[in-house]
């Protein structure tokens, strides 16, 4: 592998682990939101609820990581763009 390549590898790896989380969290925010009056109603204790999310993680990462991965690919060529890295790769 190409010494560029894996620049630009760790360079997108990072945003997207953010983006990742980020995204993740919103979702699980959101979906808790509309779930917490049948965790009130139902006395569900704390335990369960994390049980309830971590199970429902693997389905809403298909949902997620489209989002996740077109906005760290945003962040990264901004940055690049920012200190002219992308016309040193297009020369290279």
């Amino acid at each position: 592998m190409k010494i560029f390549f894996r620049y630009l590898f760790l360079r997108l790896l990072i945003p997207f682990v953010v983006c990742l989380c980020a995204c993740t969290l919103i979702w699980i925010m959101a979906d808790l939101y509309g779930n917490i009056d049948d965790f009130l109603e139902h006395k569900i204790n704390l335990l369960v609820i994390l049980r309830f999310y971590s199970l429902q993680i693997p389905n809403m990462l298909v949902q997620v990581l489209p989002a996740a991965l077109l906005f760290s690919t945003l962040w990264t060529l901004l940055s690049l763009n920012r200190r002219c890295e992308l016309v040193a790769f297009q020369s290279g």
